[in-house]
């Protein structure tokens, strides 16, 4: 059986405590395990390949996006945008559940 992607795209460094709480739970939980495989951006080891180009291929792998926002924006690249309001775009654009 093929788990279904879910997408937890949050500031990293202000909801730390929250992204792993619901990586965990996902993971631990009898049924969830079975249907579900979270994708955390940190979780992700080392690689040599630009970050922007990851995270928005991994929002295009999954079929679930799920976004937790709190006071802070993040960091703005060249553009003013945040990685995380790029990801909730490309989830928006690819029609992804929200």
């Amino acid at each position: 059986m093929t788990t279904i992607g879910i997408f937890v795209s949050s500031v990293q460094k202000e909801l730390n405590e929250e992204r792993a709480a619901i990586r965990d739970y996902i993971k631990t939980d009898p049924l969830l395990r079975i249907y579900f495989e979270p994708f955390l951006f940190e979780d992700l080891p080392a690689l040599d390949r630009k970050s922007d180009e990851l995270y928005l291929n991994e929002v295009d792998g999954c079929p679930i996006y799920l976004g937790i926002f709190g006071n802070e924006y993040g960091s703005e690249n060249k553009q003013g945008f945040s990685p995380t309001e790029l990801e909730f775009e490309r989830a928006t654009e690819k029609s992804k559940y929200r």
